[in-house]
């Protein structure tokens, strides 16, 4: 069997420079998150659905729709209590 690859671009690879700071990705809209939480209520993936939740009243406590949708999603995964608060 020969070399996979040639001197040259053996060189050319050992030279590449990798970037060790780390990329900062956009935060998804309030909205983003709600249309997503909604899709994963009705698909029943309440498990998920909570993580999104989550994060909507991470940016926003007093988010309205959020708390409702943390309610709902409370009240399916049998914590009345919570479901309540």
């Amino acid at each position: 069997m020969g070399r996979t690859r040639t001197r040259k671009a053996q060189r050319a690879l050992k030279s590449t420079v990798v970037s060790t700071t780390p990329t900062v990705l956009p935060q998804p809209s309030i909205e983003s998150l709600v249309e997503k939480t909604q899709i994963l209520l009705a698909q029943c993936n309440y498990e998920l659905a909570h993580k999104f939740v989550k994060r909507i009243l991470e940016r926003d406590p007093s988010h309205v729709e959020g708390r409702e949708m943390l309610g709902l999603v409370e009240l399916e995964n049998g914590d009345i209590e919570a479901a309540k608060a």
